[in-house]
């Protein structure tokens, strides 16, 4: 359990990520024998916090060395964006209710209202009706505020 933007939360996931991520912190235990912080993921030299926007240029360099070219550039950011629309429409697809289901994913993503979490959404409108139902509803929950 790790404090996250709402408060303390637990992720669920799948065993073979919590296998890949123990073997990643011995090696990183390894390398980093007396880390300057807790973090899981650390620079490689001084093994300090990752900051969003030393990621942010790994993405960049990654992106050029796949030789991305489509426009717009995906963003380290867009990952999260792509994740919540993508459990959103399997929510849909699975017939699930969504307003049920909402509160996990906010937390999962470390929200404190579900209305942060309806935000993903306001790229795909078409996804928002579906969703919500109305658009009308939508915009009612963007006036809750908090992102």
């Amino acid at each position: 359990m790790r404090r996250g933007k709402g408060g303390p939360r637990e992720i669920p996931l799948h065993r073979s990520v919590v296998a890949a991520l123990a073997a990643f912190r011995t090696r990183r235990d390894a390398r980093h024998p007396a880390p300057r912080s807790d973090a899981l993921f650390l620079t490689e030299l001084r093994g300090t916090r990752l900051r969003y926007p030393t990621v942010n240029i790994a993405f960049r360099q990654l992106r050029r060395a796949l030789r991305w070219r489509q426009e717009p550039l995906p963003t380290i950011h867009d990952l999260r964006h792509a994740f919540a629309v993508r459990t959103f429409l399997a929510w849909i697809r699975a017939d699930k209710d969504v307003d049920a289901e909402l509160p996990v994913l906010s937390a999962y993503m470390g929200h404190a209202r579900p209305s942060s979490t309806y935000w993903y959404l306001t790229a795909i409108p078409e996804l928002v009706h579906l969703v919500t139902g109305h658009n009308e509803r939508f915009a009612e929950l963007q006036t809750w505020g908090d992102t």
